[in-house]
């Protein structure tokens, strides 16, 4: 009987499960690859000779063929100062190529049609990542707590780094002297720092991100992040200090120490107090498994409608290339009981499954290993009394 309740019990959570998930829908659109397509090739300036026309002769041309040059330019527009110019594709060269650019504005525009519709509000936007383990005790414990609820930068620089080993300092690699890195640690070194802008509408031409037929979609960050995170594990410490100042030792690109003239610059820096920083403080939070997604932000203003064209630039900042990572977008919706989780539903419904088996065992089991036969009463509990009383 105890099976067969546990069994009754398993059941409707799994069904509840089932039913959330089947509408909370999500969808996934890859942009690593399509940001460096295979056949392109991008040519290097050193930008402080100049720019457009009067560029110099390119100091190196890569030609993608691979991750192993999609690192190699990921590598190379870290570098300040430089400057990358798209020059062919895998049509041939380009004869009117647009002017070169640096690093920070080098920016991919894709365009994609919704596979469903995604209706129940807000949408959420994630980005997803793959090959990269942030549960890696390692990388897990390289974190000053009490550094991060400093209110100013001077007690940040007074806390002790020592959790933060490997990444307590920073060098400087014009006089080789060490300085302590507010925010410090493995984890805030590779802060995932890729941009979007998101718009509804299809491009007119090809390449172009500025068609007037496009809508931007405004795409909230400030409900993203654990209140409780909010609330006790960062504090006001109002700017980064040497935080990835090293372009050889950055995960993605160079992010610069935060000033106030630096917050519309939309590169990906730690700025303003680290309370504030809500992406910031989604990246802190380790990842499960080695793929893993995390919150960017939220669309409230309309669901997103199957077969709608959206158009999306991406500042393609944090290199997976050099571990065969993958990047994407994923848009998705929860359902009634919040997000879909297939796992649950099916574990529940076979726990439900697993109990009524055993139930079904041990009554099969005593049935056969029984001695009393069926329509025997002599075993009944008056005759067995009956019988004691005798002797």
């Amino acid at each position: 009987i105890l099976f067969v309740v546990l069994g009754a019990l398993c059941l409707p959570p799994g069904i509840l499960a089932l039913v959330n998930n089947a509408q909370a829908q999500s969808f996934d659109v890859r942009y690593d690859e399509a940001c460096l397509p295979d056949g392109n090739v991008y040519e290097f300036f050193d930008g402080s000779s100049g720019g457009g026309g009067s560029l110099p002769q390119p100091f190196t041309v890569v030609d993608v063929q691979g991750n192993e040059q999609r690192d190699t330019i990921m590598r190379l527009l870290s570098v300040p100062g430089v400057k990358v110019q798209l020059t062919g594709n895998s049509q041939g060269v380009i004869e009117e190529p647009q002017q070169a650019v640096s690093g920070t504005d080098f920016v991919c525009t894709l365009a994609f049609t919704a596979p469903l519709t995604l209706e129940r509000m807000p949408v959420y936007v994630h980005y997803r990542l793959t090959r990269f383990w942030q549960n890696h005790r390692r990388y897990a414990k390289s974190i000053a707590v009490k550094q991060l609820r400093k209110d100013t930068l001077e007690d940040a620089l007074n806390e002790d780094t020592g959790p933060c080993d490997p990444r307590e300092t920073s060098l400087d690699p014009d006089d080789n002297s060490l300085s302590r890195v507010v925010p410090c640690g493995l984890r805030a070194l590779s802060i995932f720092n890729d941009t979007y802008t998101l718009a509804r509408g299809e491009l007119m031409q090809a390449g172009s991100s500025g068609d007037a037929g496009l809508e931007p979609v405004a795409v909230a960050d400030d409900t993203i992040a654990w209140a409780t995170d909010i609330k006790t594990m960062f504090g006001a410490t109002p700017q980064s200090d040497n935080f990835n100042t090293v372009p050889s030792a950055a995960t993605g690109r160079t992010i610069e120490p935060f000033f106030e003239e630096n917050l519309q610059l939309g590169t990906g820096q730690v700025s303003g107090p680290l309370e504030g920083d809500q992406r910031f403080i989604v990246w802190m939070r380790p990842g499960r498994l080695s793929s893993f997604s995390k919150l960017w932000g939220t669309i409230a203003e309309a669901p997103i409608v199957k077969g709608e064209a959206f158009v999306v630039n991406v500042t393609n900042l944090f290199n997976t290339y050099a571990f065969d990572g993958e990047k994407y977008l994923r848009f998705s919706s929860d359902g009634i009981l919040g997000a879909g989780s297939l796992a649950w539903g099916i574990a529940f419904l076979v726990m439900a499954g697993v109990y009524w088996a055993l139930a079904l065992a041990i009554f099969t089991a005593e049935r056969l290993l029984a001695k009393q036969e069926f329509g025997d009463l002599s075993r009944c509990s008056w005759n067995t009394k009956r019988v004691q009383d005798d002797w």
